[in-house]
């Protein structure tokens, strides 16, 4: 989305003799790259499947410098860009009508955990862990340097369980951020340096 609505405002601040103007459509799902069809400038990948015929079908319903998304694309999105429903839209090579959305922007949500998962998720079967924390916070605060390292397979937990240390008022949501923004950044670190 970001990379998208990039391209909209680059294309407008172009210099040229005529407002240059630019429609996207986004699809989320499979497609088969084939060999390379066409010669010369013209010579390019064969694309095929119901995912580029959507994305393309998007991409006409687009009023000019505008991106419009699916709805595969907009479930895994979540909250972390503003959107304006289109509502289901009737398009060629399709039964059905397909939902449509126009991103209008960033909505300004601080990470994806945020953006993705509802603060109202119940946290299950953490209680020991989510006492260590608390016990390793309070010491932090009472001057006793403490380091907690909360890691795992993605998708077990660790920013619920960050979450959840705010959310018990023990440590202010930036630090709840900031541990698992930490987190995440000292994986990504050790992935790099491992290669």
């Amino acid at each position: 989305m970001r990379a998208g609505l990039a391209v909209i405002e680059a294309v407008g601040r172009l210099p040229a003799r005529e407002h240059l103007r630019v429609r996207l459509g986004i699809a989320t799902g499979i497609a088969v790259v084939g060999d390379l069809i066409g010669e010369g400038a013209a010579q390019e990948r064969g694309v095929v499947g119901e995912t580029p015929n959507l994305a393309a079908r998007l991409q006409a319903l687009a009023m000019p410098n505008t991106l419009i998304i699916g709805d595969a694309t907009r479930r895994q999105i979540g909250g972390l860009f503003d959107l304006a429903d289109l509502g289901p839209q009737a398009l060629a090579g399709f039964a059905e009508p397909q939902p449509a959305w126009r991103v209008i922007g960033e909505s300004g949500m601080l990470s994806r955990f945020e953006a993705l998962r509802s603060g109202a998720t119940p946290l299950v079967g953490r209680d020991e862990e989510l006492e260590l924390l608390i016990r390793r916070w309070e010491q932090a605060k009472s001057g006793e340097g403490r380091v907690v390292l909360i890691s795992g397979e993605p998708g077990i937990g660790k920013s619920r369980l960050t979450a959840a240390l705010s959310e018990a008022g023990s440590a202010p949501a930036s630090v709840a951020r900031a541990m698992a923004w930490a987190s995440a950044a000292a994986i990504a670190s050790a992935r790099e340096r491992s290669r």
